[in-house]
């Protein structure tokens, strides 16, 4: 019933390392699709995305955000949330744009 969860930040130098770049990768991750999005909002050209691979993403996203919000765990709640803003972003300009 009671997990024996570890410290965070972890005392140890390395794993402690990680606890925090995990924060980076939370927030580096979703915004590496922000040139995709900026090209698409500067060109108004939407005609090689996939409005349906977004909205999938999207589903997948919001199912790992309620996943992290289940566990507490918040890098994921962090990289998740900063996702689905980036995938809401360019839903709505393939729908606008498309």
């Amino acid at each position: 019933i009671y997990k024996k969860l570890e410290p965070f930040p972890h005392p140890r130098k390395l794993k402690r390392y990680f606890d925090h770049l995990m924060y980076v990768v939370a927030i580096g991750g979703p915004l590496s699709v922000l040139p995709q999005i900026i090209q698409t909002f500067q060109t108004r050209d939407v005609s090689g995305v996939s409005l349906s691979m977004w909205v999938g993403a999207l589903f997948l996203t919001i199912i790992w955000l309620l996943y992290g919000v289940i566990h507490k765990e918040t890098p994921i709640i962090v990289s998740q949330s900063v996702y689905v803003l980036t995938n809401l972003a360019m839903i709505g300009a393939i729908l606008v744009y498309g």
